[in-house]
């Protein structure tokens, strides 16, 4: 597990870019990241791939657009991971997935990956259900399976 206050391990990074301005800054952030040793899956928005284009004159999103001066160095390369953008809600309904079977994000941890984006979900589901904790919240799941789950294990409440 990376932990997220050592400065020696790698971490993995998420950028999404929606188009609101500030390509300089979202490709910064992408050279630095990658730069620093770190992992980096990137999601560009329609709107984002033309604000590349128009502030960069980016036309692919490839390393060696986005960052060519890095473009040479094979780990790099293997630490970039662009996903579609029609892909966003893969990790959530994952996620959902797996609390409406009332799996814990140790048990989702425990099974095999079959794609990437389970593998991510393993990594996102325990920092996700943490900051559902700390911030007293719950997601729409949890409202409807957190009183199924209190009247499964005490019967005084089934009464």
């Amino acid at each position: 597990m990376i932990d997220p206050h050592a400065t020696n391990q790698p971490r993995k990074f998420v950028l999404g870019v929606s188009g609101a301005s500030g390509a300089a800054y979202s490709l910064r952030f992408l050279q630095a990241v990658l730069e620093q040793g770190h992992e980096l899956h990137l999601v560009v928005s329609e709107y984002g791939r033309r604000l590349l284009f128009e502030e960069s004159g980016i036309k692919h999103l490839t390393i060696e657009e986005l960052a060519p001066g890095l473009a040479g160095d094979a780990a790099i390369r293997s630490r970039l991971f662009v996903h579609p953008d029609k892909d966003v809600g893969a990790v959530i309904a994952r996620i959902s997935h797996a609390k409406n079977a009332m799996c814990s994000p140790e048990e989702l941890a425990a099974q095999a990956p079959d794609t990437e984006y389970d593998e991510i979900a393993q990594w996102v589901f325990p920092r996700y259900e943490s900051a559902l904790k700390r911030l007293r919240a719950f997601d729409f799941d949890d409202l409807i399976l957190w009183p199924l789950k209190k009247l499964t294990e005490d019967e005084g409440l089934r009464e």
